[in-house]
Parts: C-alpha cells; structure tokens; sequence
C-alpha cells in the first residue's frame, strides 16, 4: 500500500511539475534540432524560426495533450525527435548512433519521474537553456570534400546600373566583398541577346550560328559543338551545373562527385543526384493543376518539401515558401505579387542547391545560372524608372519599386550561402548575357507585340516552325534538322512576311530580317493606325487582334541592352587584363585557362588574363554530347506544350 502511494504521489509531483515539462519539451526540441543538424548541418539558419518550429509548436501541442492524458504529451515528445531522425537521417549518418544518447536521455527523465523524483526549477530550467543553446549554436559536423577550384556564377540580365547602387547602400554585401578583391569590367553581349543563344555562347565559346542554339525550343542534340563540361567529362574531371540551359536529362556515366540540376525549362524533374527533382517537380505539378483547373494536394507539398528538406534547404526558406502558399490560398488572384514572390522563392531554393551541392560534393568546375533578375526586371522595370510609363501610379510605384532591387538582394544573399562552401583559393567568374534599360518603344501610341503563336498557325507552319517574343520583336525558326529545308522556308517565309500589311495601305507593317537561323520580325514605326485595322498576311485578311496585341500600358517595360557585367576574383584576379570592357565570347576562353583545359580551334574570343604562355596550349575540338547523353524525348510536332506554357507565363511567347 505505501509502495502505490508513492507511486501516485510520484505520478502527482510531475503531472503537476513545471519543471519537469520544462525539461521535457526542451530535450524532445533539442534532439529534434540535433537530429536536423546531424544529417545537414546548415540548414538551421534562423535562430528565431528554428525556436519555433522545434520548440514553441511542438510545446503548445504536448502540453494541450498533457490536459487530456499526460501519457500522450510524454509519448508525443519522445515520438518528435524520432520522426525527425528517421525523416533527415540515414545509416551513412550514423543514425543508430544517435539514437542512443536520444532515448538515453528520455530514459533517465522517465525513471526519475517513476522514482518519485521532482526536478528543481532552476536545475531544470539551466539545463533547458543549457540543451537549447548547445543545439542552437553547435554547427554540426562538417564534410571534408574539396571545394570546386573554379566556380561560374551566371546572373541574367545583371547590369552595374543595378549593382552598384545597391552595393553602396549596404544591400549586396556578399558582392561588396568581392569587388574589393576582384577585377570588374563591362560585357558586352551578342546581337538581339536572346538569353539561349548568349548562355550557350558561354558554355561553348562559339557564336550560336556554330553551336545550333537558337531559342528556348532547343534540345541538348541540338548543339553543334562541345561545352567546357563535355571537355570536362572527356577527360575525367568532375564537374556540378545547376540551372543552367539544356543540360536535361543529365546524362549516364557520371561519378559520385559530379551533379546536374538543368534549368526549369527542362521538360521533366529528371537530375543527379535524383533527390533534388523536388526543386522542378512541385512547380511542375503546380502549373499543371493550374492549367487543368483544379489545386496541388496538400500531400504533395508536404512530400516535396520533406524532399527539399532532406537535400539541405534552409529552415528560412521553407518558411518563406510556407509564407507564399499561405498567401496563394488566401489571395489567389495576385498574378503580379506572385510572379516576383515566385522569384524570390526561386533564388533562395537555388542558392540552397548550389550550396548543399558543393559543400557535399568534390566538382573540380561548378557553374551555377541564376535567371531571377532578367524576369522581374522585364515585368517591373517601369515601377522602378516611371519616367515615361504614364500608367504607373504612385501606389504602383510604392508597392513595386523595390521588386527588382529585392530580387538582386536575395541573390546575394544566396551568394553568401554559396561562398560559404568555396575554398578561398578557387578562381570565381561573375557573369551576365547582357544587362538592362527602359523599353518606351511605341507604335501609334500603343505597346504592340507580336502574336507569334497564331502567326505561325496563320501560316499554317505549326508543326515546322517555333517561335519566340522578345520585347517588340519575334523570332520564328525553322523545326526541320536538315539545313537544305530549313534554308528553303525560310527563303519562302522572307517574302511572304515582307509584305504584311494593313488593309487599304501598301506600306509593310513588319520590317524583316535573317538572325542566323532565324527570321526577325519587327513592326515598323508609325504614327497611327486606323479603327478596327484588318491586317493582309500572305493574300489572306484577319483582325488586327488575331496577328498583334497592342495595349496602352507596358507589360514588358525593361529591355535588353549590350552590356552586361564581369567579374573575376581570386588568385588569378592578380594576372587579369585590365581591359575595362570583354566579349561574351571570351567568357569560355578564360574559363579554359583557368581549368588548364585545351583551346578549341573554333574559338574567336581570347582569356581575359595577362602573362598566358603560348609554349604549352593544348588545342583540341571539343566533343559534343554523343546520342545516349543526349537522349531526346519522341518530339511532337511544333513546340511542346509545356514549354509554350512556361515561355507564355514569363512573356517569351504571344
């Protein structure tokens, strides 16, 4: 009988201890975060957030289970840290390991509370903070693998316009460091900078009448010549792409250490390591669901971002992608904020990536594409420069005018986490296909552009000829492989398109150009156009809304312009020309030398470094990506519509 009263007055004194709850919930926080830790140890990186959400949730919820059954608020603190050590832990981890200290801990709190045995507070509540600021602070254990020795950084659509102000106002500070320990210079792009086109000039160092890449609609088989990294690879050298154009699917033989995340136009989540498919997977699904009308399952977020949780993304941004589905559920209609959110979220994810990649991984060459900034400065340049836009107002502007600048800040905020893996004696190259200006190009009064998609089904060429906007202009290529036929329609096309034009009038409407493998097609200047206009395309009449969409207000308001930015830091900083202005085209060439890989014959740019020694260059045609690599899906005809779906939202197609 006094055996069981001291086992109820036992139950009683913790049933009723702060104390021992105190404990409780900070130990059952503590393995949580621990376990977190363990298997990626930067992904902790908001004190705050990770308070939350390993300790403040979890305790309101054991102690609202205290109130009903004090067994299940116990149960409920030993079964957190377990679910976040199977969830982010595997047998390289050494989670058996782990588990034992975890459930050591539970089992002595359990046969002290059995003993009868009551906590004091201020034990109890040292050892608290004690448990909390040792998880909080500890870095967790780190990998030893060597860092890459040169790193590619691309921005698209950079401009020092943009840079510099930001940097001298404290918000690039990552940049900052950079610039004040590395050679800057301005570089200048490609005619027309069509983004595929200038990043696989980069990628090659060829002009993209002699790498194949003409438009979004490309395809890996499409190149003509090799890459640095099909250098890379012929040789037996690692290396990591993330976001870059055309790298899907990654293809076979590649080593433990090497890693390929293609960019979101990539037809399908295929990538290597294949955890990280999560970073396409969830969009694609969502813009899917959208298209068909109905809503991504809760189940599917919540397995995407355990997936990205598992691949080392930071707590801070899964909050803020937390934060926007919120706000899509609860605003579902706010297209303009959820474009630039989209952005930021974006951005965030991909400099996770990149880290996390890096830091676990040994790629000798790691090029990283960055693509955030050319599309909010496309859609939000005019909230940034109103002079000339008459439809932003001052709630426009003081809603909007910061879209771009925060964009540019997150990036280099994901620089940081990025620099952060790096060795400091590996070379980095900043670059940007072109930079950025105010579009303010008007015909009659109205932004007009071009409906390419019905212009080809005009023509009946759906199924022979892609096309692509780009501000005012559009740009239609040929489909077929064999350059005899796509020579001869294009030839055909010529003369057809010249001769667009109004009803009534004989003047062109179009003024027509050869890009390449392409067809430029611009409207030419004038000062009205008549009500109701029917427009005259190969003998044939159609509304003028059927073949253009003109509007009052801009809906690209920036534009391309030729200079872009360049960047080199490291070692070889010191040996940098010190040209104040590059090529595009010499991008490929000193990423060669730095990587001691050989010149290609095919090459017209030069290494933007002094002091080269001719004695021992290697020259060798670099191999493009044999068939198996390349491994193209069963084509439909015309563009897929995936990718038409994607070109449409970010305003690269009509």
């Amino acid at each position: 009988m006094k055996q069981d009263r001291t086992a109820i007055d036992g139950k009683a004194s913790w049933e009723g201890s702060a104390s021992f709850w105190i404990l409780l919930i900070s130990l059952s926080g503590s393995a949580s975060a621990a376990a977190v830790r363990l298997a990626t140890p930067p992904t902790l990186d908001e004190i705050g957030t990770t308070l939350g959400f390993f300790f403040l949730l979890p305790a309101i919820a054991i102690l609202l289970l205290r109130k009903m059954r004090p067994g299940a608020g116990v149960g409920l603190a030993v079964l957190l840290p377990l679910f976040w050590t199977l969830v982010t832990c595997d047998s390289s981890d050494s989670m058996l390991l782990w588990l034992v200290p975890l459930f050591s801990g539970f089992l002595a709190i359990l046969v002290a509370v059995h003993a009868g045995c009551r906590p004091r507070p201020r034990v109890s509540l040292g050892a608290s903070i004690l448990l909390t600021a040792a998880v909080l602070f500890w870095p967790g254990p780190g990998r030893n693998v060597d860092g890459p020795r040169v790193l590619l950084v691309g921005i698209d659509g950079a401009t020092w316009d943009r840079i510099d102000p930001l940097v001298s106002a404290g918000r690039m500070p990552n940049f900052a460091k950079l610039l004040a320990r590395g050679h800057r210079a301005r570089l200048r792009s490609l005619p027309h900078m069509l983004s595929p086109r200038v990043w696989s000039s980069v990628a090659t160092g060829c002009t993209p009448e002699v790498h194949g890449i003409m438009d979004f609609s490309a395809h890996k088989s499409d190149f003509r010549v090799g890459t640095l990294w099909d250098q890379l690879k012929s040789e037996h050298r690692s290396f990591g792409l993330v976001g870059w154009y055309f790298t899907w699917p990654p293809e076979p033989g590649l080593k433990d250490v090497d890693f390929i995340i293609p960019s979101m136009m990539a037809p399908d989540d295929q990538t290597f390591p294949p955890e990280y498919s999560f970073y396409h997977r969830i969009l694609i699904r969502e813009r899917t669901a959208e298209r068909e009308g109905h809503r991504v399952s809760f189940s599917t977020y919540f397995s995407a971002g355990l997936d990205a949780w598992r691949a080392g993304v930071r707590l801070s941004t899964l909050r803020i992608a937390l934060g926007e589905l919120i706000a899509r559920k609860m605003y579902p209609n706010q297209h303009l904020d959820r474009f630039w959110q989209d952005r930021m979220l974006s951005t965030a994810l991909l400099a996770d990536i990149s880290a996390e990649l890096i830091r676990t991984r040994g790629a000798e060459f790691v090029a990283v594409l960055f693509n955030q900034t050319d599309q909010v400065s496309h859609r939000f340049w005019k909230y940034l420069h109103p002079e000339g836009f008459d439809e932003v107002t001052e709630d426009d502007r003081a809603r909007y005018g910061g879209v771009i600048d925060d964009v540019y800040a997150e990036f280099d905020r994901g620089l940081g986490k990025i620099l952060a893996t790096v060795p400091e004696d590996a070379n980095m190259v900043f670059v940007s296909d072109h930079g950025f200006q105010a579009s303010s190009l008007k015909i009659a009064g109205k932004y007009i552009r071009i409906r390419t998609l019905n212009l080809i089904e005009a023509l009946g060429l759906s199924s022979s000829l892609s096309g692509m906007n780009q501000g005012h202009e559009a740009f239609l290529r040929p489909l077929d492989p064999r350059p005899v036929e796509r020579e001869r329609l294009l030839a055909r096309l010529e003369p057809i398109l010249k001769d667009v034009h109004l009803v009534g009038e004989h003047e062109p409407f179009l003024s027509v150009a050869r890009e390449q493998e392409s067809l430029c097609l611009t409207m030419v200047p004038r000062v009205l156009i008549p009500e109701k206009p029917r427009v005259v395309l190969n003998g044939k009449e159609y509304p003028f809304e059927k073949l253009f969409r003109d509007r009052p207000w801009a809906h690209w308001s920036g534009q391309h312009q030729l200079d872009g930015i360049y960047l080199l830091v490291g070692p070889a900083a010191e040996r940098a020309s010190r040209a104040d202005s590059l090529h595009i085209l010499d991008v490929a060439p000193t990423i060669a030398a730095l990587l001691a890989l050989p010149v290609s014959p095919l090459w017209t740019g030069r290494p933007a470094l002094e002091g080269l020694s001719l004695e021992n260059v290697r020259v060798a045609t670099y191999p493009v990506p044999s068939e198996a690599a390349c491994a193209p899906l069963e084509q439909p005809a015309g563009m897929d519509e995936e990718l038409m779906e994607k070109l449409k939202s970010l305003g690269y197609l009509e």
